[in-house]
């Protein structure tokens, strides 16, 4: 019916026009996903579909393909091999260069009206300024900021019907969702894709507390007794650092999506044990203070943290004790000043999505905060977390510690 692309062991992103038709009169059990197979209809593996979460901007707006995204939890965890892989996300409101190449991959037909193959195609597409795109499409529906758009002005390369809800990739990061067109490949009317870096925060928010820690191993608290969840209505979302008896460092990407909308009081904050969602101790919190920096840079994660005040005195114990801080500029970074990286060339041990917020540590000492990366555990994409030395000044400020 449609394709999509793998984001995490547990969820499959595409589009909501996909699953719009049926989910009012079916069950999301009668929807399966077949994958690591070349072929649409053999081989590979099938999954059943536990959730259909379609984006809640999708249906609610002029355009009838405004926010044309849907996220698919399967039903099991996703084996990855070398046919099973997921696919990089963007940062979110990535920039997109015209002119950059693409590539949309699908089973849909072969020409308009045509037939279907077999076999998997995919087909190079030069992304457009939605700017040029509108200029196609003027006397049409248009093309709004939830869109982008990729294909040659001649004609001739293009997904087509069957495609919907494929991927569209940039240099292997997911960029665009297959969304609508006039015909196939006609010329002067390119393909039209949901904007995957303009919804990342929301991919975030629905999807991302399912992955874990990647090429790591079961610890105890005892070893670790400075981390803990960053909950919100009681259920996960990030990691966290106890700097002091009433103070937890995290990330800001963490809290933004829900700053503007609901009181600090909602989230809640896990400490003192080795389990996400059992024993420990519950805190709600206070003040929720982000870095200054944040969201005030042409980079999305710059400055990305933020200092949580807890309602109540932390009490240490073997389980619950603050890490301790770096000096003032103790560790520079080559992404950005506010940033540092780390992990192995090779790939295999990294933090992944659920991660974030949480500590990087260095004999003992603090230095880094989960921030974003190119998928997970990626060869040659280490893990960049927010530089705390660079931003010691401002905990201090704020915390007092």
């Amino acid at each position: 019916m449609c394709g999509g692309a793998i984001i995490s062991n547990r969820w499959v992103l595409t589009a909501a026009h996909c699953t719009q038709l049926f989910l009012a009169y079916t069950p999301p059990s009668l929807f399966t996903i077949r994958l690591g197979t070349s072929f649409v209809e053999s081989e590979g593996e099938r999954f059943t579909v536990n959730q259909v979460i379609e984006h809640p901007g999708y249906g609610n707006s002029a355009h009838f393909f405004d926010y044309d995204m849907c996220l698919i939890q399967v039903s099991r965890e996703i084996v990855f091999s070398n046919s099973v892989q997921t696919v990089a996300l963007p940062a979110p409101h990535a920039p997109l260069t015209p002119g950059s190449r693409c590539l949309v991959s699908g089973w849909g037909t072969l020409t308009e009206g045509g037939s279907s193959p077999s076999q998997l195609h995919a087909v190079e597409v030069p992304l457009i300024s939605i700017e040029s795109c509108n200029e196609y499409y003027q006397n049409g529906l248009g093309v709004t900021e939830t869109m982008m758009c990729a294909g040659s002005p001649y004609g001739g390369r293009h997904a087509c019907q069957g495609d919907s809800g494929g991927p569209l990739v940039v240099d292997n990061i997911l960029i665009g969702i297959v969304s609508w067109g006039a015909g196939c490949a006609r010329p002067n009317f390119p393909g039209v894709y949901a904007n995957v870096p303009f919804v990342r925060e929301w991919i975030t928010e629905v999807a991302e507390p399912d992955s874990r820690i990647v090429g790591g191993f079961p610890v105890n608290i005892e070893n670790y007794p400075y981390q803990v969840s960053l909950e919100y209505v009681y259920s996960h979302i990030c990691g966290g650092a106890i700097i002091s008896n009433r103070w937890v460092l995290s990330a800001a990407h963490c809290t933004q999506l829900w700053r503007d909308y609901t009181p600090p009081s909602l989230f809640t904050i896990r400490m003192g044990t080795s389990f996400l969602q059992s024993e420990g101790d519950r805190f709600t919190v206070t003040r929720v203070i982000e870095h200054p920096g944040y969201g005030n840079s042409a980079t999305p994660f710059d400055y990305d943290m933020c200092l949580i005040q807890v309602s109540r005195e932390i009490v240490f114990s073997n389980s619950l004790q603050p890490v301790a801080l770096p000096a003032h500029h103790a560790v520079s970074a080559d992404v950005t000043e506010t940033m540092m990286c780390a992990g192995s060339p090779y790939g295999g041990r990294d933090a992944c999505q659920g991660d974030s917020g949480g500590p990087l540590i260095v004999d003992n000492v603090l230095i880094g905060i989960v921030s974003w990366g190119a998928g997970c555990a990626r060869p040659n994409f280490p893990g960049v977390y927010a530089n705390v030395p660079f931003m010691r000044e401002w905990i201090t400020e704020v915390s007092g510690v």
